[in-house]
């Protein structure tokens, strides 16, 4: 055989090898960035489900907090209303005729226990009128729990305080008003707002 015949026989398997090899490269290539963009489109929607969860996650916290501000906005807006309410309550019980606010104030003194006497402290409007109720008020009290004295009391605008040997009783007007809310606050927030 002759050197170019081998030579060329050489050559010929050579540039088949290199055929070969470059093939399995190019497959090998096509593979890795087959497993490449596999990869890739695995780790993209990982991030994207991530940020959707954190995305999700945001939006519920942030509507939770709409929710609360609502709901605290709305409870505000209601709470408004109840003391616009009183207000307007007051306002009409200060209106009453003197005879209607002094009965109202005997009705208190006499809610209170038998055994709780003391001096009246009363709006001066209303001192003399209660002066002339003591008789009534002290009804059915053992002498040491009768009411003494009426004195007017310029912080005193409807009702009475009773002040007696070591306490103090809360027969006004903003009191019972105060008293009125906390036990009929329900009842009246239903009716104002149902």
């Amino acid at each position: 055989m002759s050197l170019d015949r081998v030579r060329a026989a050489v050559m010929d398997k050579a540039k088949a090898e290199a055929a070969r090899l470059a093939a399995e490269a190019r497959d090998a290539a096509q593979r890795l960035a087959a497993e490449g963009k596999a990869e890739d489109d695995r780790l993209r929607e990982e991030a994207l489900r991530d940020a959707r969860g954190a995305t999700d996650r945001e939006l519920a916290r942030e509507l939770g907090q709409v929710r609360q501000e609502g709901r605290m906005e709305l409870l505000s807006a209601k709470n408004a209303r109840l003391d616009e309410a009183f207000r307007e309550a007051r306002k009409r019980f200060l209106a009453l005729p003197e005879a209607e606010r002094v009965a109202a104030a005997v009705r208190w003194l006499g809610d209170l226990p038998e055994d709780a006497g003391g001096d009246i402290l009363a709006s001066p409007g209303e001192a003399a009128a209660l002066e002339k109720a003591l008789p009534a008020l002290n009804q059915g009290r053992s002498p040491a729990a009768r009411f003494a004295t009426v004195k007017a009391d310029h912080s005193v605008e409807a009702g009475a305080l009773v002040s007696g040997a070591d306490f103090t009783a809360d027969c006004t007007l903003d009191r019972r008003l105060e008293q009125l809310r906390e036990s009929a606050a329900a009842d009246l927030a239903e009716t104002l707002f149902n």
